[in-house]
């Protein structure tokens, strides 16, 4: 005996569910794009964000060592005409602004070349990309050095520039060396 029958269905029904269910999966596909293109467009403006947040970065800490720089030769002449008493104190202030910056740049320096490892290839094929992401690394770490340098050479002229105007200051200058 049977307890129920099936039924066939006229193939237009069957027709009529099919593109149904075809057109359900493109309009969730259609969906779904535009949801991963509003995504991408959002990670975009981050990275753009991110991307001015290091130029600015890079650009204050170089805008410190410059200004220190130009006003280091600003009071050159006077101070190798002993005309130094009241400079002293501007020439402290640049030494501990650079020194930030020194250090700053050497923690950023520190945690670059311990990015060195974190370089993956991300094609399973060839290596351009893995060549450009070496680039830009290698580029980071080139601009960072450049930084440094600069500092570094910013400093000594402040140093000069007191043991001009303050021969006694030697000892004071050694330990600043060491840092």
């Amino acid at each position: 005996k049977f307890a129920e029958h099936v039924e066939l269905s006229k193939p237009e029904k069957l027709t009529s569910m099919v593109n149904m269910a075809a057109l359900y999966q493109i309009a969730s596909v259609v969906v779904a794009q535009k949801y991963l293109a509003d995504i991408d467009e959002k990670l975009d403006k981050i990275k753009k964000i991110v991307e001015e947040i290091s130029d600015f970065q890079n650009n204050d800490r170089e805008s410190k060592i410059t200004g220190a720089i130009d006003y280091f030769e600003q009071i050159s002449t006077p101070i190798l005409m002993g005309k130094h008493n009241s400079y002293r104190n501007q020439i402290e202030y640049h030494e501990s602004q650079l020194l930030s910056v020194h250090n700053h740049l050497i923690k950023d320096i520190e945690k670059c070349n311990n990015d060195i490892d974190a370089i993956e290839n991300p094609d399973s094929f060839g290596t351009e990309r893995l060549q450009k992401s070496i680039k830009v690394h290698q580029d980071k770490i080139d601009n960072l050095y450049k930084q440094l340098s600069l500092c570094i050479r910013a400093r000594a002229y402040g140093w000069q520039l007191l043991l001009a105007a303050f021969p006694n200051a030697v000892e004071i200058i050694k330990k600043k060396k060491k840092s």
